[in-house]
């Protein structure tokens, strides 16, 4: 069975995010990696885990707009959290380098 390792810098550009969020998620624990010396190395398995994680996101912010929709300032700030949820999650179904 092969193995795939990604780097910071590729889970970087593939969730759009910047290099240190992923470090900082990476000590946090938010995602799961293994370092080798200072670099991390993060393996497919482990972030489509983490993909899946964040999509349960998804549905505790769906239940905080049943709540929450008598406020359009909470109503439109958790609207823009899901999309950009749903857009990460979309751009990256499919992970292949």
């Amino acid at each position: 069975m092969v193995v795939f390792y990604y780097t910071v810098d590729q889970i970087a550009d593939k969730l759009n995010l910047n290099q240190e969020t992923i470090r900082r998620k990476l000590r946090k624990g938010d995602i799961i990696g293994q370092r080798y010396g200072r670099e991390w190395r993060i393996t497919e398995r482990n972030l489509r885990d983490t993909l899946k994680l964040w999509g349960s996101h998804i549905n505790q912010i769906n239940n905080k707009l049943k709540l929450d929709d008598k406020n359009p300032r909470v109503l439109r700030k958790l609207k823009g959290q899901k999309q950009k949820l749903i857009d990460r999650l979309e751009g990256n179904c499919e992970i292949k380098m």
